[in-house]
């Protein structure tokens, strides 16, 4: 079955399905429901446009790699935040259990479509993300400064385990820029509310440290030109790519702004 970036079904049902794996009322009564943009789904969807694999193949792999991504994102927020005063640690070890139930549900959904390569490339994308957040994160002065790959490792490198196991390596370049331009958006967001991210970390590092930018603000901006240039390069309907994202984004003004002076000079 050929499957489109823009087909509203898919997008609804794996959004369905994965608020129903998640439907866990203790911890919905304390940490709320956790957020899925239809975007993520979308753009993993661009990798299978025009495959013809199987509609439930498809829907499982999508699914599993997001859970998997929930979960990494989720016990992101512990290293963040520490431990603290005993409220707070109770949420902590709520949240690290929320974590702990995501990857637990995508071991099921991967037992239960037999796909043994997505389960190798995930596993492995789980351990590099780690190793990659590391790197960010580690004091040692003698360690090797982060890299650029370094960050885009973390917040792409589950969705580039998806496109190795089904082989749609050659597409994933964009659908990368455009899950880092995602996740720019809420370490933005994050930083300027609690002060720190793992992106300023990054910022802070490596492009403060070599004079690269002044400052953290500056560092997001810089970033973000650049996703936003590589997208336009990567992607050939990138006007009509664009038209669908505001369809869904239009909170998103930096990205949407963007889009609408391109398709402008298209004519």
């Amino acid at each position: 079955m050929v499957l489109k970036h823009q087909d509203v079904s898919f997008i609804q049902k794996v959004m369905s399905s994965f608020y129903k794996a998640v439907d866990h009322r203790y911890l919905k009564q304390f940490l709320g429901d956790p957020e899925l943009h239809p975007n993520v789904i979308s753009v993993l969807l661009y990798l299978f446009d025009d495959s013809e694999g199987e509609y439930e193949d498809i829907h499982d792999g999508i699914l599993t790699s997001i859970l998997v991504q929930k979960a990494l994102d989720t016990h992101e927020q512990i290293n963040q935040h520490g431990i603290g005063i005993e409220n707070l640690r109770t949420k902590r070890q709520l949240t690290v259990l929320a974590g702990d139930y995501y990857s637990s549900l995508y071991y099921y959904i991967l037992s239960r479509s037999k796909n043994e390569l997505l389960m190798y490339h995930l596993s492995l994308g789980i351990q590099q993300v780690n190793e990659a957040k590391m790197v960010i994160y580690q004091h040692d002065k003698k360690a090797r400064k982060p890299v650029f790959e370094d960050l885009r490792k973390v917040f792409t490198g589950i969705a580039e385990s998806l496109a190795k196991a089904y082989d749609l390596t050659s597409r994933f370049t964009p659908v990368g820029d455009y899950l880092l331009l995602m996740a720019l958006k809420d370490e933005e967001k994050r930083y300027h509310q609690e002060g720190n991210s793992l992106i300023s970390a990054y910022i802070e590092k490596t492009m403060i440290s070599s004079a690269e930018v002044k400052s953290i603000e500056e560092g997001f901006q810089s970033i973000r030109e650049q996703l936003l240039l590589n997208l336009e390069q990567e992607i050939p309907d990138y006007a009509e790519f664009c038209a669908y994202i505001g369809m869904n984004s239009s909170e998103w003004g930096y990205h949407k702004s963007y889009c609408n002076s391109y398709a402008m000079e298209e004519g």
